[in-house]
């Protein structure tokens, strides 16, 4: 997770800073954090399922998706209600870092759900 947020920020600084300046490279920083923040806080209802009730796998990580939603919702508002920031660079990059981080936190979701919930096998199929 955090090297997909490293190599997208690494490519997208340049980017950044051209079209934005410093200001955009901050409001950059501050979207990477928010978003980094909301996908750890909903990825702990999943490793918690995963270590200590394998069968609720499937509902943490529904409950995960919920979580970092509304973390990153209301972090995104309280950051931006302090701090005077660009807010075109902000909302691009909340996008961008939340739908990568989606599809990653989405992806482990996925494979713990397969790794617990084998399909149940059908007598006298192979």
């Amino acid at each position: 997770m955090l090297a997909a947020i490293g190599l997208t920020l690494a490519v997208g600084y340049g980017l950044t800073m051209r079209r934005w300046g410093p200001e955009g490279v901050e409001a950059m920083w501050a979207a990477a954090v928010i978003c980094s923040v909301s996908s750890v806080l909903g990825a702990i209802p999943v490793y918690l399922a995963a270590r200590l009730s394998p069968t609720n796998v499937g509902q943490m990580a529904f409950a995960g998706t919920a979580i970092r939603l509304l973390a990153a919702g209301a972090l995104a508002g309280a950051y931006q209600m302090m701090a005077s920031l660009h807010l075109k660079p902000f909302l691009s990059w909340m996008v961008v870092l939340y739908l990568l981080l989606l599809v990653i936190d989405t992806t482990f979701g996925v494979l713990l759900v397969r790794r617990y919930h084998e399909p149940a096998k059908s007598a006298g199929r192979s």
